[in-house]
């Protein structure tokens, strides 16, 4: 007598394993990448939509930095030459007294002004919101919106850089924001 020794064996099902693998990590990969949320600057000002914005923005003799989408500048900047701002238009919420917010401004160095280009940037965000902030946060209301400055550095192990950066932390205040 012969045995039937057709069907699926161990090696059919490790096949069919991996083969089912290795298109759930190929449509996890496509997933994760098109869903990625990376900030990329813009040169053009949209604000009906929530990508960033870079805006144009204007070094005054007076040392201050105009956010033109807002209507708002912030004064009394040493070096503000070396600034540059970019602007996102995206609505979202933090810890720390930033319940709810429409919008934050980064204020970085330009490429080339630090030696240590990636840790000695400021690390500070001027938020904006329709609604008051909570309290304990220090906030201006200009117009219809309510500003507050947060964030902080990082470690920077460049002295010329630190002396900037310590500038710029004095200088980068709630209350140097003005309207435009």
């Amino acid at each position: 007598m012969k045995k039937n020794e057709n069907g699926f064996g161990a090696l059919g099902v490790l096949v069919i394993v991996i083969v089912l693998a290795v298109i759930g990590f190929v449509g996890w990969k496509v997933w994760h990448d098109k869903n990625k949320k990376t900030p990329v600057a813009s040169q053009t000002t949209n604000q009906k939509t929530n990508a960033p914005t870079t805006p144009s923005t204007t070094q005054t003799t007076t040392g201050a930095i105009d956010v033109q989408d807002w209507g708002v500048k912030v004064a009394s900047l040493h070096n503000s030459d070396k600034l540059q701002i970019k602007v996102y238009n995206t609505p979202g919420s933090m810890a720390g007294g930033l319940d709810k917010y429409d919008g934050y401004a980064t204020a970085d160095f330009k490429s080339g002004v630090l030696k240590d280009d990636e840790s000695c940037q400021p690390g500070l965000k001027l938020f904006r919101a329709k609604t008051s902030f909570t309290s304990g946060i220090e906030q201006k209301k200009i117009g219809d919106y309510y500003y507050a400055i947060t964030g902080g550095p990082g470690a920077c192990n460049n002295e010329t850089d630190n002396v900037l950066r310590t500038q710029f932390y004095k200088d980068f205040v709630v209350g140097n924001i003005s309207a435009i």
